[in-house]
Formats: C-alpha cells, sequence, structure tokens
C-alpha cells in the first residue's frame, strides 16, 4: 500500500497505476476530493453510466449491509473485464473499514474500488 502526498496525487491520477485496484481518496477540501475521484473514475476507461460496470456506493450503506463491498468486489463482470465500486462519503464506518482490510489482504481481480 502507497500513499501518495498531496502535491503528488494530480501527477498519479494524471497515470493511475493500472495493477492498484484500491483507491482511497481523502482531504480537509470535500470538493477537491469528489473532483479527484471523478478524474480517477475516468482513467478507469469504464463507462461511468452503465450501472453493470460502475456501482455507486454510500458509505452508511455499506456500513448498515455489513459484507457488502467484499461481495460486491467478488461478483464477476457481465459485459467487462472490470467493475468500478465507487464508495462515497466514507467516514467512520466500521463494517466499511473491516470489508477494505479484508480486501487488502486479497485485493479483487475484476474490480477497481475507488473510495
Amino acid at each position: 500500500m502507497a500513499q501518495k502526498k498531496g502535491y503528488e496525487v494530480d501527477s498519479w491520477l494524471a497515470r493511475p497505476d493500472p495493477r492498484i485496484s484500491i483507491v482511497m481518496l481523502y482531504g480537509p477540501d470535500r470538493g477537491l476530493v469528489a473532483e479527484r475521484a471523478k478524474a480517477f473514475a475516468g482513467k478507469t476507461g469504464l463507462p461511468l453510466d452503465d450501472p453493470f460496470s460502475v456501482v455507486r456506493l454510500d458509505g452508511s450503506e455499506v456500513d448498515r449491509d455489513e459484507g457488502r463491498l467484499l461481495d460486491e468486489a467478488r461478483t464477476v463482470p457481465m459485459f467487462s473485464d472490470r467493475r468500478l465500486l465507487w464508495v462515497r462519503n466514507a467516514s467512520g464506518q466500521k463494517a466499511l473499514a473491516d470489508d477494505v482490510k479484508a480486501l487488502t489482504t486479497e485485493p479483487p481481480r475484476d474490480a477497481i474500488i475507488l473510495i
């Protein structure tokens, strides 16, 4: 796992490493975090308006349904090689943190997770 400094993020987002399957963006400026998340999502090459390729989740939704992120990450994509799981408003949810911890030990092959 690698952590980028604030000044390194934009250059990394311009050319993200395709081997990385879990990306967490955070910071005090929610607008900047959202802008960077959108930029990363666009770089995945997946059609962002396709519900079979992109699953949008809220952090509280994942927290209420333990294992939801794990299930989504292990679901085989239907019409593309990979799926994007885009989790928004993720702060302080224990179940989400547990799912991410499990996914870091065994990263998903068919999913990109953006938090």
